[in-house]
């Protein structure tokens, strides 16, 4: 099962011809009493799955038959999580069914209402520990150690909650948010005054996904979750805060108009707390949270004092997912012409720069973005572009430096 899911990944359109019957042949082996061989099946399905959708606007398919067998599929899985006894299986099967929802994500691909409920019922049992394989451990029939028991579930209940930010995306639309409106209340409610770091940690990172995948949609949640989140900042834990300004962030950007009255208040609140905290991981989800606003309502920002506090925190230490979030908004603000960013471009080109050195997280795709505007930059604002450089550490000016005596030719796949 794992290599012909490998096989098909790689093939990909050249696998059409096969990908039926295997994939007749492997949804056979879900039922399988191994529990290796339906793990492995399941996850074989999920690729199989992915790819077939991937090449079928390559080949030109029935897509609504196509649609009907993958709603089937999730349909199946979704089930599986919760009657399975073995927990290594639920595990893969939750991982498959998040791969898929991610994975169908703005391709076209229409979510049945039966996989919807089903997923949320899913989710559901988990977290109520009704699922079978919770049960089954209660027992502690799988000759697991308590503590591994108990990792096992913490996992499972982390991954049935990472399942709804990627479905709410996919089901999208203006309602979306009062179809998960009741399993967030769910969520919601979970949390105690007792509630461990792990628990709070898990509530208000579930549901900052969860308004992430809402969107706009996210306007009829603003007035329940924002003093939620808000709470949340004045947790002893950073893990527990760095999960509430994400969820803040995502809360405000999607919220307009809802939240327009709340930028100041908020950026104000963010700052502060990056400062008095001085954790990686938080003070990068400020940056983003902050960007993530600017690109949501850029006039509700006070761009003068913001994008210096910015720049001076970059690059960002522990969390790169949110490269994206915070580059993106940058670049665009330079390729505008935001005068803000001219008038710091020596905070702007020595953050540039220092993502242009070997130890950079950044991807290839924005590095690539960063040199195309260094070097539109340089023939701009020639005059000011170098007296920014001249303030610059001698290692980052190097860089600069070479950068620009050389031909814009990729190497290594990046602009130089």
């Amino acid at each position: 099962c794992n290599a012909i899911g490998e096989i098909a990944e790689n093939v990909g359109v050249h696998f059409i011809p096969f990908i039926d019957d295997c994939f007749k042949e492997i949804n056979v082996l879900t039922e399988h009493s191994t529990v290796a061989v339906r793990k492995s099946s399941t996850v074989a399905l999920s690729r199989l799955c992915i790819v077939w959708y991937n090449t079928n606007i390559i080949s030109g398919q029935d897509k609504d038959a196509l649609d009907g067998l993958i709603n089937s599929t999730l349909l199946s899985m979704s089930a599986g999580a919760r009657t399975d006894n073995d927990s290594s299986v639920v595990l893969a099967t939750l991982e498959s069914i998040e791969r898929m929802l991610k994975s169908l994500h703005g391709r076209g691909f229409v979510v049945q209402e039966r996989v919807i409920g089903s997923v949320l019922v899913t989710v559901e049992d988990i977290l109520s520990n009704k699922a079978q394989c919770q049960e089954e451990e209660e027992d502690d029939v799988g000759g697991f150690e308590n503590g591994e028991i108990a990792e096992m579930d913490g996992m499972i209940l982390e991954m049935a909650g990472s399942l709804l930010g990627p479905l709410a995306k996919l089901v999208g639309g203006a309602n979306v948010s009062d179809v998960l409106r009741p399993i967030m209340n769910k969520i919601k409610n979970k949390l105690k005054i007792n509630s461990s770091v792990a628990e709070r940690s898990f509530i208000i990172g579930t549901l900052a996904e969860i308004v992430d995948g809402c969107g706009s949609s996210s306007t009829h949640l603003v007035d329940e979750l924002y003093p939620f989140f808000i709470r949340g900042l004045s947790d002893k834990e950073d893990e527990v805060i760095s999960n509430s300004v994400y969820g803040l962030g995502v809360l405000i950007a999607n919220g307009l108009p809802n939240t327009s009255s709340k930028y100041q208040e908020v950026i104000q609140m963010l700052f502060a707390l990056a400062q008095r905290r001085q954790n990686g991981r938080l003070v990068d989800n400020v940056c983003a949270a902050v960007c993530r606003m600017i690109v949501a309502q850029q006039d509700g920002v006070p761009l003068e004092h913001v994008i210096p506090v910015l720049l001076q925190n970059l690059p960002l230490k522990e969390d790169m997912e949110e490269n994206e979030t915070v580059y993106n908004c940058l670049l665009g603000l330079i390729q505008t012409g935001n005068n803000v960013m001219i008038n710091n471009l020596d905070l702007v080109l020595k953050a540039f720069a220092m993502e242009l050195l070997p130890s950079s997280k950044l991807s290839q795709a924005l590095q690539t973005q960063i040199v195309q505007v260094i070097r539109a930059l340089h023939v701009q604002f020639g005059h000011q572009f170098q007296t920014a450089v001249s303030c610059l550490p001698p290692p980052h000016a190097q860089t600069l430096a070479n950068l620009l005596s050389s031909s814009p030719v990729l190497q290594n796949g990046i602009e130089h």
